[in-house]
């Protein structure tokens, strides 16, 4: 593990973690960005105003407010690529964090169904995983995402 963290005068954070999934067999990063009480009103997006108001979250960048989370994940899509602008350019042709990472329309298209999920796991595996994601009061969709990542990489912060 190599963390690297970032703090602000505004009192923000933002941690870089490089880890290593055996699952995977490669390094990955984690990013985690921790706003302070000063920024309530002073956000748009995914947590909309960052006032536990649910109301006004999944804003588009225009402020529209969407229901849907694949519409949503479009809204802000980077849609733009600078050839040959060496390691910094974002490109929707070729994957942006492994070089054996295909990007494919599974992630955007809301009727695609992904060939690994947590029913798949063995048993023990599952049975652990699922006890920890449950014990946050996580249900349905966010309940098996969670109970797959824990059990993929091993990694437990997934759980903070």
């Amino acid at each position: 593990l190599v963390r690297y963290l970032f703090q602000f005068n505004s009192g923000a954070t933002y941690t870089v973690d490089v880890r290593y999934s055996d699952m995977l067999g490669r390094q990955y990063i984690d990013t985690e960005l921790g706003l302070v009480a000063s920024f309530l009103h002073q956000t748009d997006g995914l947590c909309g105003y960052m006032d536990n108001d649910k109301d006004n979250d999944l804003l588009t960048p225009d402020g529209a407010q969407l229901t849907n989370t694949t519409d949503f994940v479009e809204s802000w899509r980077v849609d733009v690529s600078v050839p040959n602008s060496g390691d910094g350019s974002w490109s929707w042709v070729n994957s942006n964090f492994h070089p054996d990472d295909p990007l494919d329309s599974s992630y955007t298209n809301p009727y695609h169904r992904a060939v690994y999920g947590a029913d798949q796991l063995d048993s023990r595996v599952h049975s652990e995983a699922k006890r920890d994601c449950e014990a946050l009061g996580l249900e349905g969709k966010l309940l098996d995402d969670c109970i797959l990542d824990l059990a993929l990489t091993g990694d437990r912060t997934v759980l903070h």
